[in-house]
């Protein structure tokens, strides 16, 4: 069984681009902010999910769209 940590670090490892968080009631979110000389964040900037595998769909898709595929 893989744990919480283990599951967060392959997702910062998937999407470094994202802050992983896991929420003390089981939610996972993904978090990001401008890039240093940007203003703002293009695209989304918060992704939330029930577990980790929606999460990670959720991520795929935006990067997906934000890549324009």
């Amino acid at each position: 069984m893989t744990t919480v940590v283990e599951t967060k670090g392959a997702l910062q490892r998937d999407f470094p681009e994202w802050n992983i968080v896991r929420g003390d009631k089981g939610r996972w979110y993904a978090f990001r902010g401008p890039q240093p000389g940007q203003f703002a964040q293009p695209g989304r900037s918060c992704v939330e999910a029930g577990d980790s595998e929606s999460l990670r769909e959720q991520l795929s898709a935006v990067v997906r769209e934000e890549a324009g595929l």
